[in-house]
């Protein structure tokens, strides 16, 4: 969940639902849900909403290039 100044005016937090499940191949699903709480009457835009997405699987690809060249630093 996050909260705070770094949201603006327009939403009151976000909740993110992340899971990782086995793949046949030795890998991994990764399956998201995001929350937006917004604040008062106002409409998320989807221009909007998919900035925010964007922007996650930005982190989400910089966590995996990590995870990958570094193995031994996950179980």
């Amino acid at each position: 969940m996050i909260e705070g100044d770094v949201l603006g005016d327009k939403l009151e937090s976000i909740f993110y639902d992340v899971k990782f499940e086995a793949a046949g191949n030795g890998g991994c699903v990764c399956k998201s849900i995001t929350e937006y709480h917004t604040k008062g009457d106002y409409v998320l835009k989807e221009e909007e909403h998919n900035e925010g997405k964007n922007q996650g699987m930005k982190l989400f690809k910089i966590v995996e290039a990590y995870l990958l060249a570094n193995p031994t630093v996950y179980a």
